[in-house]
């Protein structure tokens, strides 16, 4: 999904119980974080900034369409049904004394828990 010369790194950032409803029927919103990494480009940090912006809405599209891992993933939350909506925040980082900027990607995806063998 990325073009060259960008970085992602996908992990978990938080775990809540969105809905507990009888018969023990849990759901849950992972809210997965894509931090998305590109090096200082020689044309400034403007530009590289705009162009890291750029590759924000290419990575959304690819979680709309049939986003699942093995059926436990019902949707992502794009709508912010379960509280927060998807959100992007900027910011920069040193790695090996190289400068990047970076984008961190936080992504609300809503879990049947049944469904990936565990109930809090």
């Amino acid at each position: 999904v990325l073009p060259a010369g960008y970085t992602a790194i996908v992990g978990i950032d938080s775990i809540e119980i969105a809905d507990r409803v009888p018969l023990n029927s849990t759901t849950e919103v992972h809210t997965v974080l894509v931090r998305i990494y590109r090096a200082l480009s020689e044309s400034g940090a403007e530009a590289t900034e705009i162009a890291l912006a750029s590759v924000i809405p290419t990575v959304l599209d690819a979680l709309k369409g049939s986003y699942t891992l093995g059926g436990s993933i019902r949707a992502v939350d794009f709508g912010g049904i379960h509280g927060a909506r998807p959100r992007v925040d900027f910011g920069d980082d040193e790695i090996a004394r190289k400068n990047y900027w970076t984008a961190h990607l936080y992504v609300p995806c809503i879990v049947d828990v049944e469904s990936v063998g565990f109930v809090p």
